[in-house]
């Protein structure tokens, strides 16, 4: 028991004096991590969620690309108090470590175009891609008008030529171009992913394995089989079938509530 204790506090010590000196070793980042619970907890789910890219089975195809899950197990991890250490630690000589890191990177969040390296495109989680249009006058409004005119597109009806015209404004603002080129994550994802695939098939006539109009052609789908789609609309092979004017007025009220970040 003495041993153990003496060991505890030799590993709190390590960690302090790591903090005072205005370093952290990775390995002391990660100590820090598993004493908080919160963080102890995310840090779990991220091995989890992100195990095929640290574990290097991805793809040539899916280089620049990242389970949608992942994402979002390391947006959940950055949101504990100990978890940004994870990301800003140093390795110093340890391979594994930067080996991990360098797995890692295609997958972290970014807020802005000039994150990451300037040869690769950066990955953005929609929630963040969302609050950064809201943030830019002519991208909020044309979000705005997005919301009003797109109704039929949400639906998975049909891509209005007044719609498609918004669609194509939005294409020419850098802020509203994040909105395509982002992966949908959060409690809107399922939303986020059905109205992407909505506007691929129906204002630009391709595959649901497209990722939209400037994503490279893969789609997060590809790299995310396993994961749980319960909440994502039921596509049936008979669609008249359904009662549709009560679902899609229902629908549309949800993609609208989701899209102004109120779900």
């Amino acid at each position: 028991m003495a041993a153990g204790w003496g060991l505890t506090y030799v590993l709190l010590l390590a960690l302090l004096l790591g903090q005072s000196s205005g370093e952290m070793i990775c390995w002391q980042a990660v100590l820090k991590c598993q004493l908080d619970q919160e963080c102890s907890y995310a840090y779990r789910q991220y091995n989890e969620a992100c195990a095929s890219v640290l574990n290097g089975n991805m793809n040539e195809r899916s280089h620049r690309r990242c389970p949608s899950h992942c994402i979002n197990a390391i947006i959940q991890l950055n949101n504990t108090k100990a978890g940004p250490a994870l990301e800003s630690c140093d390795c110093a000589n340890d391979k594994t470590c930067n080996a991990t890191k360098q797995a890692i990177e295609p997958c972290m969040p970014r807020t802005s175009e000039a994150a990451g390296s300037p040869t690769q495109r950066p990955v953005i989680g929609c929630t963040a891609a969302r609050r950064l249009c809201e943030r830019d006058r002519r991208c909020s409004e044309s979000l705005s008008s997005y919301l009003r005119n797109c109704g039929a597109l949400f639906n998975g009806l049909s891509c209005p030529s007044k719609c498609m015209a918004v669609i194509l404004d939005m294409m020419k603002v850098p802020t509203a171009m994040l909105l395509s080129e982002c992966v949908c994550d959060g409690l809107e994802r399922a939303i986020c992913e059905s109205v992407k695939d909505s506007m691929v098939r129906l204002c630009f006539g391709l595959d649901e394995g497209y990722g939209g109009p400037s994503s490279g052609g893969e789609s997060d789908d590809d790299f995310d089989d396993d994961y749980d789609y319960t909440l994502g609309p039921t596509k049936t092979a008979d669609n008249s079938a359904l009662p549709a004017a009560p679902v899609l007025t229902l629908w549309t009220y949800i993609v609208l509530i989701a899209l102004l970040g109120f779900l």
